[in-house]
């Protein structure tokens, strides 16, 4: 491993969550009612029968609205387990108080009272970064929990940052997700996909999905305020 990019990706890491902690609560409300709208609006969050989502620490974008609208609608609502170091997976709660603080303190499904999921039947996972750049690469903890699982699951996942969190060259290495980024006034979402794939422009952003075996994307033209 690359000892420089190792420093620079803990520096950005920590800059990022630093930036979107110092975020109002004024602002995180509105930036989040912002993201939810935009999620709720797409296609495949319509189409998607269980989702993957995470309870929001640490100032990330809280996805909560969107879990509440999936709730409301009949959809599934998974949240991710660690079970060992690096690895996950996505587990439903059997109830809503089927939550407790887990690994590293972040609210998790209790085991014995949730069922895990087969990756290949969650729709849509739900991703939390801690930087990104304008190339459309994410920076995340560090533990590779999101990358494995996503190496391992068919399903259309959206990354879910601020504006704030965004840097010039994030320190992305090979095994880290590519994302494609969807401005939201001072907010971002975008769509995890395989590396490789870039935007022809800054002004056309992507909408991908990824299979097991093969990638597709179609590009459309968005918000943009790069």
């Amino acid at each position: 491993m690359d000892t420089g990019v190792q420093r620079e990706k803990e520096y950005q890491r920590a800059a990022g969550i630093a930036r979107r902690c110092a975020l109002s609560v004024q602002q995180r409300t509105a930036f989040d009612a912002a993201i939810a709208d935009r999620v709720l609006a797409l296609p495949m969050f319509a189409a998607a029968r269980t989702i993957l989502s995470y309870c929001a620490v640490g100032g990330e974008v809280d996805p909560a609205a969107i879990d509440a609208a999936a709730f409301r609608l009949g959809k599934a609502v998974a949240y991710p387990l660690c079970l060992a170091e690096g690895h996950m997976e996505a587990a439903l709660p059997a109830a809503a108080d089927a939550l407790a603080p887990g690994r590293y303190g972040i609210p998790a499904p209790i085991p014995g009272r949730c069922r895990l999921l087969v990756p290949k039947d969650v729709d849509l996972v739900l991703v939390p970064c801690a930087a990104f750049d304008a190339s459309c690469r994410r920076v995340g903890m560090g533990a590779g929990y999101y990358d494995r699982y996503l190496a391992r699951c068919g399903a259309f996942s959206l990354a879910l940052a601020y504006e704030a969190q965004r840097v010039p060259q994030a320190a992305a290495q090979e095994h880290d997700v590519l994302l494609v980024l969807w401005p939201v006034k001072t907010a971002c979402i975008g769509s995890c996909e395989r590396r490789g794939l870039r935007p022809r422009s800054p002004r056309d952003i992507g909408i991908g999905s990824v299979g097991r075996n093969s990638v597709q994307m179609r590009l459309c033209r968005i918000f943009s305020h790069f």
